[in-house]
């Protein structure tokens, strides 16, 4: 007789409008193409003074009595680690995805308190997920999470979404000039202000360049400001917040797109889901060569993380077209990075677990 599909519930630890979100989304989408019973938890945006993460967690706990065989929290923090312990103590299978050195982003007193938020639950987690093997030895020195509980969940694309840009409509004719794109959720994470110097620079010799910010985020009213101030306001366009599903719109917009990581420590841990999607689209991607996004200088066209080093490239890369390096970064996403396998192989791991506790 066939198992029953598990019953897993899915939580973003941060709010509706974040890049968390997008992941935990589709990672419930995968799972479920993998054969279970997934639900997402409907979040709240993100309010101002990490009060979103107060009120998600009493909110969440409406769930405590839903049936669920297994809980799966994207990042550790008190707006689903409530709940995830207590479906824990109720016999669900608990899963943490470590997706990001959170506290890196802050210094002094803010940074040991996202620290002190996050590390007591993975280790009491039956698994821990990360999608950069950086965060290996972060998880295991920093959380005390042992080796036999870590399980890879790589960032990921849904190809059903991020399909090749000749299969979109390319622009029309009411985007003047050459135009850079910029997918992100403009949050701490995003070095959207160097890229503005990277415009203003590249500008000098492409004075019709113009750049598309693709998505919203707690920091966009920062951003707008900023644009102003650097007399930009004119030559970049911000969408907001922007469905996934309308994102491939706006990369079909772009004569390039761009990735800029600086040179810090917590841009060693991450995994660009906006880079995938625009090689997964086949663009043309001007990057810096920090953290993982080496890992794709056959793909991209990289730089030092340096504003000037990177115009220039863009420069070079918008006049004299590329050498064509992103129809192969194109095919690598497409093969190796589906989301839909992703989700099948962890839930292979999900059901393994369930059977082994179903033994004992």
């Amino acid at each position: 007789m066939e198992p029953k599909p598990l019953r897993i519930l899915v939580l973003s630890g941060l709010g509706k409008d974040s890049g968390c979100m997008v992941r935990a989304r589709y990672l419930t989408a995968s799972l479920k193409n993998a054969g279970a019973d997934a639900t997402l938890a409907p979040g709240i945006r993100t309010l101002p003074l990490f009060l979103d993460l107060m009120v998600s967690a009493v909110w969440n706990l409406r769930l405590l009595f839903s049936a669920c065989d297994v809980i799966i929290a994207c990042k550790p923090l008190p707006s689903v680690t409530p709940l995830l312990m207590l479906k824990g103590m109720r016999g669900a299978i608990t899963v943490v995805d470590i997706d990001d050195l959170d506290y890196g982003y802050r210094t002094g007193l803010l940074s040991w308190i996202t620290r002190r938020m996050e590390t007591p639950f993975p280790k009491r987690c039956n698994i821990v997920t990360y999608h950069n093997e950086a965060l290996i030895r972060v998880i295991r020195d920093t959380f005390r999470v042992g080796p036999e509980h870590l399980f890879p969940l790589p960032q990921g694309v849904d190809l059903s979404i991020f399909c090749p840009r000749q299969q979109l409509a390319h622009r029309n004719g009411t985007v003047p000039g050459l135009v850079v794109v910029y997918p992100a959720h403009l949050n701490m994470a995003s070095d959207l202000d160097a890229i503005f110097e990277v415009l203003r620079l590249a500008r000098q010799l492409l004075p019709a360049l113009r750049l598309i910010v693709i998505g919203g985020g707690p920091k966009e009213r920062h951003f707008r400001r900023l644009a102003k101030a650097g007399n930009l306001d004119g030559y970049v366009e911000f969408t907001g917040y922007v469905q996934p599903e309308r994102v491939p719109a706006y990369l079909a917009m772009g004569d390039a797109g761009i990735v800029y990581y600086k040179d810090t420590e917590v841009n060693y841990y991450r995994s660009s889901m906006k880079l995938r999607e625009m090689l997964a689209a086949g663009l043309k991607v001007v990057s810096t060569d920090v953290g993982e996004c080496r890992q794709f200088a056959r793909f991209t066209y990289q730089a030092p993380p340096e504003p000037q080093a990177v115009a220039e490239l863009l420069v070079r890369t918008l006049t004299e077209g590329g050498d064509g390096r992103e129809v192969a970064g194109s095919a690598f996403v497409r093969k190796e990075m589906n989301w839909n396998t992703i989700g099948d192989r962890l839930y292979k791991k999900l059901a393994a677990v369930a059977a082994a506790e179903q033994s004992h």
